[in-house]
């Protein structure tokens, strides 16, 4: 059984590992998937992985909420700067022999912003809003007494004014727990899942196929088309 247990992370580290030598770093769509979530967490500087002993589990690696045992829930709310607001909360509950479940929620408030046209600089009197969000549902299990396994279903979605941009993800979480001093072993695949595209009817335009001939229709309804991004 030991011999499969280190096989299993051996082969997560790897394909980790091999997943993170480009960071994508402005090529991605939802970057707010990456801020960290929880006080602990961000005073380690994001080393929390193979920590992951409470409810900030949800979001660092699935499997660590099989080791809370009991029930745990947290709120938080930060306000940063431009009126930008965000907001996780997380909740986990211990099944037993059944294994622990776990939901959490982010939402990343832009508030409001008024628009402005080439020609209106100053304002047209409307406001637009912007936000992100993401919605979380996990299963962790202990499959032994120092090793467990947890995996997390998440719908992920951006709002801009009236473009929208949503996809389903996954992560998956092993935690180990060896008889050296305690040494702890995580690894986690995070945002596994669709590409995003943005779509509505901010992206409708009158366009002139034509500009050099004269007499033709100068506003045909046209749609912008939008790439594709992974995500993070």
């Amino acid at each position: 059984m030991k011999k499969y247990i280190f096989k299993i992370i051996i082969i997560l580290f790897t394909i980790t590992l091999s997943l993170s030598a480009q960071s994508k770093v402005g090529t991605t769509s939802a970057p707010f998937l990456t801020n960290p979530v929880g006080s602990r967490a961000i005073g380690m500087g994001g080393a929390f992985v193979a920590t992951s002993n409470d409810v900030t589990a949800l979001h660092w690696n699935p499997a660590g909420i099989a080791r809370i045992g009991g029930g745990d829930a947290s709120f938080t709310r930060t306000n940063w700067f431009a009126n930008i607001t965000y907001n996780w909360a997380g909740a986990s509950l211990d099944l037993g022999e059944l294994g622990a479940i776990g939901l959490n929620a982010t939402y990343l408030d832009y508030g409001k912003m008024e628009v402005t046209t080439l020609a209106e600089y100053d304002g047209t009197g409307e406001y637009f809003t912007a936000s992100d969000m993401v919605v979380g549902l996990t299963y962790s299990r202990n499959l032994t007494d120092k090793f467990a396994i947890g995996i997390t279903a998440k719908y992920v979605h951006q709002q801009i004014w009236n473009c929208t941009a949503s996809a389903l993800a996954f992560d998956l979480g092993v935690l180990f727990i060896s008889d050296i001093y305690g040494l702890r072993v995580g690894a986690t695949i995070t945002n596994f899942g669709d590409d995003m595209q943005l779509d509505g009817k901010d992206l409708y335009v009158q366009h002139d196929i034509d500009p050099n001939a004269y007499g033709n229709n100068e506003q045909i309804l046209a749609k912008l088309k939008t790439d594709r991004f992974p995500l993070p």
